[in-house]
């Protein structure tokens, strides 16, 4: 009654199904020629309807998420063309930022590097590597200054279960707040109202070499296709964090090292 602004005397709710989900609800109010609506008749006109409207929101969200993919591929050449040669410590986090930042709306995200990968897991640890300063685009992106916290003995909260697992994990706000969620704010990133924050291990031949968090808003109810925010079951979201997440593994030798020679970064990169 609030939303339509006239009282209900009859309803008929249609649910129009496709794959096992409910795609679109359709709603009549108050029919004119007869007291009720037919649950038969009316219900199979409402079915009919829905469907069509299944189609078009369908066609929209293939036409939405093929746009956004090519905006989000063209943003990531261009990042990849500025960050290399990657040679620091806080080029490779602002790279890190920026990118999840323009691919997925990301409020934040850092890198865990893993120590001690030689050893059993009960006796690794982990430490973040994150830009403090990634400034605007205008301002260049290589200008930042790099935030590496001291190591966190053990391997504690949603990171260490990344490394223990090797699996990503994504938890809402309200999931986060949970006692049964192991999200340890000591290491974990802090996840604001409406947020979402996703955890995922760098493997490489040797096992996790790093786990990258980051922290992007609920998707969109609202929105049909893509709302821009990162969503693990997008096979075109996880193409592209993957191209990311390789840049990162590529570079992750100029952490422990001051330099790496420009011609090898660059190798490095065109491996892409």
């Amino acid at each position: 009654d609030a939303i339509s602004g006239r009282v209900a005397k009859s309803m008929l709710c249609v649910p129009v199904v496709h794959k096992g989900q409910v795609r679109v609800l359709l709603q009549a109010m108050n029919k004119l020629s007869e007291p009720v609506f037919d649950p038969e008749g009316d219900a199979r006109v409402l079915r009919l309807l829905g469907r069509v409207s299944a189609e078009v929101l369908q066609v929209c969200e293939v036409n939405s998420t093929q746009s956004a993919f090519t905006r989000r591929k063209d943003s990531l050449l261009q990042l990849f063309n500025e960050a290399v040669p990657c040679l620091t410590s806080a080029q490779l986090a602002h790279t890190v930022e920026t990118g999840l930042k323009e691919l997925f709306h990301s409020k934040a995200a850092v890198l865990h590097l893993v120590h001690h990968r030689e050893r059993p897991l009960e006796q690794q640890s982990t430490a973040v590597l994150q830009a403090t300063n990634p400034g605007a685009r205008k301002a260049g992106r290589r200008r930042s200054m790099l935030d590496q916290s001291a190591q966190r003995e053990g391997l504690r909260g949603i990171v260490g279960n990344a490394v223990r697992s090797m699996n990503h994990f994504t938890y809402s706000y309200s999931q986060v707040l949970a006692a049964s969620t192991p999200h340890d704010h000591i290491v974990d990133l802090a996840v604001p109202l409406k947020g979402v924050l996703h955890t995922i291990p760098l493997v490489d031949t040797g096992g996790v070499a790093a786990v990258l968090q980051f922290v992007c808003p609920e998707r969109e109810r609202t929105i049909v296709g893509d709302d821009g925010t990162f969503r693990p079951d997008n096979m075109q979201h996880n193409r592209l964090l993957g191209v990311l997440l390789k840049f990162v593994l590529k570079h992750l030798g100029v952490v422990t090292q001051s330099t790496v020679e420009p011609a090898e970064a660059l190798k490095q990169a065109k491996g892409l």
